[in-house]
Formats: C-alpha cells, structure tokens, sequence
C-alpha cells in the first residue's frame, strides 16, 4: 500500500511509514493508529474536508495491500471517492448505541459506504472501528475476510456484521475481557500455523 499511495500521488501519506521491511514495523503501526485516533478526534471537534480526506488514506495505509482497490481501479481515487458518503459513514460510526436488539448503525454505515466505489466492507469496517474509537462510542469491529472465514466460514460481507459484532461482545464478555482485545487475539491467533490450518480447513468446508 505504501507503493501504491506513493506512486498515485499519496506520498506524504505513505511517509507516515518509513520502512515496512524490519523488527520496527510494528511500533511504526502503533503510531500510525495514535495519528489516526487523534486526527479523528481533532475532526469530530472541528469538522473540515482537508482532514477528513487525510484521514481516510491513513486508514487506507494502516490496513494495507488489500486496500489497494479504491487507488488504481475506476480511474483511481478522485473518480471513486465521495466525500458526502465518507461524511455520512463517519456520522454513524460516532453514534452511540444502547446495546438492545440490532445495531441501527450498521445499516447507516452499509448506506454510506455504498456511496464510495471499491469501499468493501473489509476496509470500510476498518475505518469504523476507529472512529468509534475516536467518538468514545460503544466498538465497531474490523470484518474482514480473516475474521469472516475463521469465525464464520464465509466470506465477509454486510449481512453478517451485525451478528458477528453481537457474538464478539458476548464472547468478551464471558472471557471477562473488552472486544478490542478479543479481537485482535482472534487475528493474531489465525496469524499463527494453526490459524492458517483452521481458515484452510474453513475455507474447503
């Protein structure tokens, strides 16, 4: 994703990652989701398109290759970006929700992403995740094709998002833990030999 967004014009961006080949590259990922935190809080208290922009590439390079999409098809980022829809999906990712029956935020934000070309639900529930974050509202976690395949055996896609964010959060709640936590341990456990042999295994079922 670096070379991507370096070549199409993003370079600035891409710098926020220096190196991508060394034993730092986690640190630099830990700033980079700080930037993006504090950028997301410096928009939610004073709104600007110029930041907001900046703030989906940073999303864009902290998620990676698989992002590449919105960049170098349909004639690239200017003619799939929709700075109306991006506003939208940022509005209900800062919404609070009560935690009683479906979450009404996932209909908004599956709305508001279908309004920005190759702006799958893998990315878009990146970016969801941390304005969340950022907004201090009940979590919208990442689901992507990893997550989708080893917790579900499918493919991710909308329809599954509200129950899987469900499951998460009692899962959490049984393990005595928050959701953030159990979800980056399910990431990083199908990171690991035997999550490769499981979402294998899922992926032939």
């Amino acid at each position: 994703m670096k070379t991507i967004m370096t070549n199409r014009d993003f370079g600035q961006v891409a710098a926020l990652i220096q190196h991508t080949h060394d034993e730092l590259l986690p640190q630099r990922m830990n700033v980079l989701e700080n930037v993006i935190v504090a950028d997301m809080t410096a928009y939610l208290l004073h709104p600007g398109q110029a930041l907001l922009t900046q703030i989906f590439h940073k999303v864009q390079l902290w998620g990676g290759g698989a992002g590449r999409n919105i960049y170098i098809m349909d004639g690239g980022f200017e003619a799939n970006w929709n700075a109306g829809g991006y506003q939208d999906f940022v509005a209900a990712s800062a919404t609070h929700y009560n935690g009683q029956g479906p979450d009404p935020r996932v209909a908004l934000l599956k709305k508001a992403a279908g309004q920005i070309n190759q702006f799958g639900v893998a990315f878009a529930t990146k970016h969801a995740r941390f304005w969340a974050q950022a907004a201090n509202v009940e979590p919208l976690l990442i689901y992507d094709s990893i997550m989708a395949l080893g917790c579900f055996g499918k493919r991710a896609n909308w329809n599954d998002y509200d129950d899987y964010c469900a499951q998460m959060a009692g899962h959490a709640h049984e393990a005595n833990t928050d959701v953030a936590t159990l979800e980056r341990f399910a990431f990083n456990c199908f990171g690991t030999a035997e999550g490769h042999e499981w979402l294998a295994a899922r992926n032939l079922a």
